[in-house]
């Protein structure tokens, strides 16, 4: 499937829409279907920003000890064990 870009803001409205949508239950399995399918998307999309914000502020700390932190805080994000750390 092609991938396209979408804005931050789309997918915030989405997510709420589906928080929103949680609540109903469909009669029709297509329907719920297609609501497991967006929301599992929507979800990845969302932790997938997570981590380019973390990584974004990692890079651009200014000092070696926000560095760290945000280097930390980004690793936590990806789920690497503490074993696996350097």
């Amino acid at each position: 499937m092609k991938e396209v870009k979408v804005p931050e803001e789309l997918i915030y409205r989405m997510s709420i829409i589906l928080l929103e949508l949680e609540q109903y239950t469909f009669d029709n399995e297509i329907l719920n279907e297609m609501q497991k399918v967006v929301k599992t998307q929507i979800n990845a999309k969302l932790l997938q920003m997570e981590k380019r914000e973390a990584y974004t502020k990692y890079k651009q700390a200014e000092t070696a000890q926000e560095r760290e932190e945000q280097k930390q805080k980004y690793i936590e994000k990806l789920g690497i064990s503490k074993n696996f750390q350097y």
